[in-house]
């Protein structure tokens, strides 16, 4: 399920095509959804390229949620990582020297959190996700085995073959907060999959499962209206039921809301990432 043409469209107008050195400050979700609803444009920032400051554990300009979740500032930084090629060559060496400083300490983070008993899966394939794009994008030297041990961590779910969650499934009083881990942590994980290509086979498989457990348990209009995962759904869901309904549900909010800044800069922000995991 291919859902550029029918996204595009609602980030258009949800992001105006504008220069984007007239944004109060430079915001790597709003700069990627911009990339992505009008490719033909030319995103620079002018003289600010080289200030790090807009990323780390800033939130995004866009994303004005009340109440502010953990994922929201690996997200801000994967946004700033999957914006560099989209970005004019001239300025790219200064924001990936920003990038460069802010990835410094995501090593030595990965390395702790492997020695940390009670780290929930979201966080060990956030980690490998974020590690992954530092790799390619800020040159930076990962160790394989760190690699290999937050996948080992973040997929034992579903390490001996089970159509399984990532997580343990909770409590009914605790659903939203199970199944929104579970999407956040199947979204890197695909994403990481598919950014790896032949050398994912083994996380790709263990995303299918997780993938057809939600499509047998999950209904969609339980995933707190943000579209996490929504590429590996489109890509692994033969139905096509589950994005349809997630990607539905982001536009109509993205459409109808009256004040969708409030919430709307994670969902175009999350559309504009699954359609750059399809490579638009």
């Amino acid at each position: 399920m291919d859902i550029s043409g029918q996204v595009r469209g609602v980030l258009r107008q949800f992001a105006p095509a504008v220069p984007a050195q007239s944004l109060p400050h430079v915001d790597p979700v709003g700069l990627l959804v911009l990339a992505i609803a009008h490719p033909e444009m030319e995103i620079t920032m002018g003289s600010t390229a080289g200030t790090p400051g807009f990323l780390g554990e800033h939130a995004p300009l866009l994303i004005e949620a009340r109440h502010s979740r953990p994922v929201y500032a690996g997200f801000n930084l994967a946004c700033a990582m999957r914006v560099l090629p989209r970005i004019t060559r001239q300025e790219r060496v200064a924001w990936r020297k920003g990038l460069q400083r802010q990835v410094a300490g995501l090593v030595g983070a990965g390395e702790h959190m492997l020695l940390a008993r009670d780290t929930k899966p979201v966080a060990f394939l956030w980690q490998h996700w974020l590690l992954m794009l530092a790799q390619e994008h800020a040159g930076l030297a990962v160790p394989e085995t760190l690699m290999k041990g937050l996948v080992r961590r973040g997929m034992a779910a579903v390490s001996r073959g089970a159509v399984a969650p990532l997580h343990a499934p909770a409590a009914s009083s605790a659903l939203e907060g199970f199944v929104y881990d579970d999407l956040c942590a199947l979204h890197a994980a695909f994403n990481a999959a598919v950014m790896a290509g032949d050398r994912g086979e083994q996380l790709m498989a263990a995303a299918e499962k997780v993938v057809k457990w939600h499509v047998e348990n999950t209904q969609p209009d339980n995933t707190t209206q943000e579209p996490w995962a929504v590429a590996a759904f489109a890509a692994l869901d033969d139905t096509a039921t589950f994005a349809s309904q997630q990607v539905h549900d982001a536009i109509q909010r993205l459409t109808t809301s009256p004040a969708p800044r409030t919430d709307g800069g994670i969902l175009a922000g999350l559309l504009a990432d699954a359609i750059v995991t399809q490579g638009g």
